[in-house]
C-alpha cells in the first residue's frame, strides 16, 4: 500500500489497482452483514462470486508495495524510517483509540492488556495486514539485492514453484485426503512475498509484456477459476456438508490466477492511456486516501449499515451490498481527504 511514487515515473494504472484493491477490502468485511457463506440460499452463487472476487484485495496490494519498494536500492535506515512513520505510528495510534474507546477505563491493568493485544493484533482484526506489511517492509532491503540479480529466467522459476508448492499441491492433497509433513517448508515462498516479486516483475520490470491475444486468455482464465471457485465450495458445503471454506486462502491456484488476471486487464487498458488533467488528478487525489480508508474502516464499518438495509430494501441484496460498498467507500475517501489537510497529518495517512 506504498504511495511513495516519483510523479515522473508515475504509472496510474498502479493507483487505479489501489483504488480497486481497497474497495474490494470494503466488500469483503462488510459482506458478512447480508451473506453467510455456509448457507445455500437465493443469493448463495452471487454472494459467493463477490466474496471470491474481493479475496484479492490484499495479494493487489502486495504486488503494488513489491512494484514501489523493490525498484530501487533502498538502506536499513530509509526502511527503517518506512517502517516507523508510515505503519507503526498509525497502527499504535488507530489501535490506542480503539482499545480505549472500548475500554474506557485508564489503568495499569488496561495498558498492560493493550500491549498483549497490540502485540497479538486482537485490537481489530482488519489492521493484520499492517502488521504483514511491516514484516515486509523489513525483508525489502535483502530481497531488493535479490531481484536485482535475478535473472527472468529466475523470476519464471521462481513463480512456478509458487504455484506449484502452494498453488495447486495443497488443493489436490486436500480432497485426496493426503497430509503433507509439516517439516517441508519453502521459506522463501512464503504467502506473501511471490506477490511482492510479482508486482516488481510485471509493473516495474516489465517482465510480463501485454497484447490483445492474452488479454482475452488471462480474461477467460480468471472467469474460469472464479468459477471454480464457487462450484467447488458449492459441493464442499451443499454436498459434502463442510463448515469452512476452504479455496479462500491467498496463495492458492484460484486467487492467483484471478489477482493476476485483474492485475494485467487493468495494466493492459491504462498502461497506456493518456488521462486529462482533471481526471489524472483526481484518480491521484482517490488513491491518496486509500491507506487511511483502511485503516479507519474496521472502526466505522458498523455505523454505516443502514445505508445498505435501505438501497437493499428496494434494489435487492446483490445490488445492495455494491452500492452500499461504493458509497461508503466515497465518504471514507472524503473524511480522509479532510484529515490530510491538516499539518503534519498527511505524512502518516
Amino acid at each position: 500500500m506504498e504511495t511513495g511514487q516519483e510523479n515522473s515515473r508515475r504509472k496510474i494504472y498502479l493507483d487505479i489497482l489501489r483504488i480497486i484493491a481497497c474497495f474490494l477490502v470494503l466488500l469483503c468485511h462488510t459482506i458478512s452483514f447480508t451473506y453467510n457463506s455456509k448457507l445455500i440460499e437465493d443469493n448463495w452463487f452471487i454472494s459467493n462470486s463477490l466474496y471470491y472476487i474481493s479475496k484479492i484485495a490484499v495479494p493487489i496490494f502486495f504486488m503494488i508495495s513489491g512494484a514501489l519498494m523493490l525498484r530501487k536500492d533502498i538502506d536499513y535506515r530509509q526502511i527503517a524510517k518506512k517502517i516507523f512513520f508510515r505503519l507503526l505510528i498509525p497502527l499504535i495510534v488507530i489501535s490506542i483509540i480503539i482499545y480505549f474507546k472500548r475500554t474506557p477505563t485508564f489503568s495499569l491493568e488496561n495498558i498492560i492488556n493493550f500491549i498483549k493485544e497490540f502485540f497479538n493484533a486482537e485490537i481489530l482484526l482488519p489492521l493484520w495486514f499492517l502488521y504483514s506489511l511491516i514484516g515486509m517492509y523489513i525483508c525489502t532491503p535483502f530481497l531488493r539485492k535479490m531481484v536485482k540479480n535475478m535473472e527472468n529466467r529466475d523470476f519464471k522459476i521462481f513463480f512456478a514453484i509458487w504455484v506449484i508448492v502452494t498453488g495447486i499441491v495443497p488443493i489436490i492433497f486436500y480432497y485426496a485426503q493426503i497430509k503433507i509433513t509439516n517439516y517441508f517448508i519453502i521459506p522463501i515462498i512464503g504467502r506473501y512475498i511471490p506477490y511482492y516479486l510479482l508486482g516488481y516483475y510485471m509493473f516495474e520490470r516489465n517482465g510480463i509484456k501485454t497484447s490483445k491475444k492474452t488479454l482475452i486468455a488471462v480474461s477467460l482464465l480468471g472467469l474460469i477459476s472464479l468459477i471454480f471457485s464457487v462450484l467447488l465450495t458449492y459441493f464442499d458445503i451443499k454436498v459434502f456438508g463442510k463448515e469452512t471454506m476452504f479455496l479462500d486462502k491467498v496463495d492458492y491456484i484460484n486467487l492467483i490466477i484471478m489477482t493476476f488476471s485483474v492485475c494485467y486487464i487493468v495494466k493492459y487498458i491504462f498502461e497506456n492511456r493518456n488521462f486529462s488533467e482533471k481526471v489524472e488528478k483526481m484518480i491521484l487525489s482517490v488513491s491518496s486516501t486509500t491507506f487511511g480508508i483502511y485503516i479507519i474502516h474496521g472502526v466505522l464499518i458498523g455505523h454505516f449499515q443502514f445505508i445498505y438495509n435501505n438501497i437493499s430494501r428496494y434494489l435487492g441484496t446483490s445490488i445492495g451490498i455494491i452500492l452500499h460498498n461504493l458509497i461508503f467507500f466515497a465518504i471514507l475517501s472524503c473524511i480522509i481527504y479532510i484529515i490530510r489537510k491538516i499539518p503534519y497529518v498527511n505524512k502518516f495517512i
